[in-house]
């Protein structure tokens, strides 16, 4: 239902933006390849994420992702707002990617050296986040996006401010499986969630292969990450390190961003320079009531960030 009205905004006209080529879509929402036109003429060349709905709560997330600044995020431009077949919609006008982590993985394997470099800067990333108290909660290969040389988290679109004054909120549509830590369907949410989603993806760059064997069977899967029933093949030494540290069960043990970061140091020199700085202290939120999990062809659907905003 959601691509066919994707579909049909291909060739539509909003705001400035043109949707040239609808390119797929998410849990909540649809991305268009776009232009921005003067006078009938394409001045720039972008992405767009469509989002069905326009609640000031989705407004207001929109708004705040918009703050995020960091040259391994993607960068977002504009929001706005439309109307379509009777059906108010919002929109992010982010910079154009030329691919992603995924694509990279599916054509070739990957030396030493570029793993090196796309690790660094994915931590860079997640140690801006997390040092803003957020937590992206659905990093994965196809939502690291390459513009030019650089690698860039993507699909955050979305900010969730949590209440300060409950923890009985519901957690809903958060990430794929596969790259979920254990913890994630206790209901507890940290920035070692995306430490541990980075492990898994070490693991995959560095062997061409997922920790996990469930024959699509999405349940045994599930069972499998909360068990933290790994199967993980011989890694390399340099990484080898790493991965642990990532993929420690207790949450509290798992290494941070910027010790992902210094111990990169004594594989190779990065292509973008890290900062040595201390460790931030991890935060920690507790959803006490569980976490209801949506699955849908094998994904859990949506949410990308979570605003953490008590320490716990």
């Amino acid at each position: 239902m959601l691509d066919q009205m994707m579909k049909m905004l291909e060739g539509q006209q909003i705001g400035p933006y043109r949707l040239n080529k609808f390119l797929g879509a998410g849990g909540f929402g649809g991305v268009f390849h776009a232009s921005e036109m003067v006078r009938n003429t394409s001045v720039k060349e972008v992405a767009i994420k469509v989002i069905p709905e326009s609640s000031d709560d989705k407004l207001i997330e929109l708004t705040n992702s918009r703050k995020l600044e960091h040259p391994n995020l993607i960068k977002s431009y504009a929001v706005g707002e439309f109307t379509f077949l009777n059906t108010e919609m919002l929109y992010l006008v982010m910079e154009l990617a030329q691919g992603s982590l995924e694509n990279h993985i599916a054509k070739a394997s990957l030396s030493a050296d570029e793993i090196t470099n796309i690790t660094a800067q994915v931590a860079q990333g997640l140690n801006y986040l997390h040092r803003q108290n957020k937590v992206h909660r659905d990093l994965k290969p196809g939502n690291i996006l390459k513009v030019n040389q650089q690698y860039k988290l993507a699909d955050f679109g979305l900010i969730r401010t949590l209440n300060n004054k409950s923890h009985t909120q519901t957690v809903h549509n958060t990430g794929t499986i596969i790259y979920m830590p254990p913890e994630a369907f206790r209901g507890d949410i940290s920035s070692a969630w995306d430490l541990w989603s980075l492990g898994i993806m070490l693991i995959e760059m560095t062997t061409n292969q997922l920790p996990y064997k469930f024959n699509n069977d999405i349940h045994q899967l599930m069972a499998k990450v909360m068990n933290c029933d790994l199967q993980i093949p011989s890694l390399p030494k340099e990484f080898k390190p790493i991965i642990e540290g990532c993929l420690q069960k207790d949450r509290k043990q798992r290494w941070t961003a910027q010790q992902v970061l210094n111990a990169l140091q004594a594989v190779k020199k990065p292509v973008s320079p890290i900062p040595l700085i201390a460790s931030p202290t991890p935060f920690t939120e507790k959803i006490s009531n569980g976490v209801t999990l949506e699955v849908e062809n094998g994904f859990l659907r949506e949410t990308r960030f979570l605003w953490v905003t008590q320490r716990i």
